[in-house]
């Protein structure tokens, strides 16, 4: 096991000499590729660093990070694929032991195996009524480490956890949430643990830390923005669908429905999935990946024409230029949502098709004219020779 690193020591620590230089060797790492980015679950929940889940009060975040949990231990697809099975631990902070247990039975359930399925990869502890502070202020207003954070990290390395859900923040940090520094050094902390409680040479854990939005309409975090900026992704769970305006926060989440989005996403393109709340848990409304057989060719070729419809009427009828770049406001799954022209479609089943159109040569990537400011070609999409086949 690994000491853990120096950034998460109390600041009234004496400064030593001690510190490890660890600059990268680029004449050794000339002699091969890097290694691939290793998933827990693919493109959503990423190893070796954190991601941030937010969604208000009441809307199912700890029964979605109980879900991912288990479906990681048994290695079920969940959310997406999940290329191997893991071992988890959760600490949660909000539920008790009977109400864990409770979900676990409905979750069980679902992925139709026995309770003791779980035990050997998926090991949840309750906080509800401990304390579990990792870093907290002295009377000074100084963060410092809290002995819990000891705890998290050998706990770790005694159960050789590969992923770690953390439910929630603000049970977790007594710091001050909209301090961008003491956030920072927070999230940094939870790295270090993770690294710490890590054999050598293994991929450090994959940490899922919940948490609630702000006060504020639309907020979907609550603090600083650095919360965003050290999570290498977040999510965001709610009850409306991505499209719809901002609602209160304090409004209590309505429906069956839950969408969960990708909002941040450092190594892959955001992203969003829709459930439905049945027998006590979160039921994705399609199977993770694509469906195959007929009636995933059925659904592919609806999808498809739903997009080629939607791409004549946006340019023919309303004037608009779709391009094929997710970050750009014209990006075709966008301007098809914003113009409700999805026919209950999701963004990600439309980006989809857009890719499968491009793949057989009915939508074109082209350059349509130049910027105005320094005559850089523009790029967009246009129909290609195939589109009406």
């Amino acid at each position: 096991m690994r000491p853990a690193a120096a950034l998460v020591a109390p600041y009234d620590t004496p400064a030593t000499r001690s510190f490890n230089r660890e600059p990268l060797r680029w004449s050794t790492l000339a002699l091969g590729p890097p290694p691939p980015r290793d998933w827990a679950i693919s493109h959503w929940l990423g190893m070796g660093h954190v991601t941030l889940l937010a969604g208000k009060g009441g809307i199912g975040k700890t029964l979605i990070a109980q879900q991912v949990g288990s479906a990681l231990a048994l290695g079920r697809p969940f959310v997406d694929e999940i290329p191997r099975p893991r071992k988890v631990l959760m600490w949660a902070a909000e539920d008790d032991h009977d109400e864990i247990w409770r979900r676990q039975v409905n979750i069980a359930a679902h992925f139709g195996v026995e309770l003791g399925a779980f035990a050997p990869n998926f090991i949840v502890e309750s906080f509800a009524d401990r304390d579990c502070t990792l870093m907290d202020c002295d009377g000074g207003g100084r963060l410092l480490q809290a002995p819990m954070l000891e705890e998290l990290e050998q706990q770790i390395a005694d159960y050789l956890a590969e992923v770690v859900i953390l439910d929630n923040a603000a049970r977790l940090f007594g710091g001050k949430e909209n301090d961008r520094h003491q956030v920072t050094r927070f999230m940094a902390a939870l790295n270090a643990a993770a690294r710490a409680g890590t054999v050598e040479g293994e991929t450090p854990p994959a940490i899922l830390l919940l948490a609630h939005p702000g006060r504020a309409v639309g907020a979907e975090y609550s603090g600083s923005s650095a919360w965003e900026n050290s999570a290498r992704s977040r999510m965001f769970l709610t009850d409306r669908p991505p499209d719809a305006p901002p609602d209160d926060d304090d409004a209590e989440p309505t429906g069956e429905m839950r969408y969960l989005a990708r909002r941040k996403a450092n190594y892959c393109a955001r992203d969003m999935r829709s459930f439905t709340y049945e027998n006590g848990v979160l039921v994705p409304q399609e199977p993770a990946g694509a469906p195959g057989g007929l009636v995933g060719a059925m659904t592919d070729g609806r999808d498809d024409r739903i997009v080629l419809d939607a791409f004549r009427h946006l340019t023919n009828g309303l004037a608009q230029q779709p391009t094929d770049g997710e970050t750009s406001p014209n990006f075709l799954p966008k301007l098809i949502m914003q113009w409700k022209l999805n026919e209950g479609r999701q963004r990600r089943d439309l980006a989809g098709a857009m890719r499968r159109l491009m793949t057989d040569g009915k939508l074109k990537r082209e350059v349509i004219g130049k910027y105005g400011s320094n005559r850089a070609p523009r790029f967009g999409l246009v129909l290609g020779p195939d589109a009406d086949a």
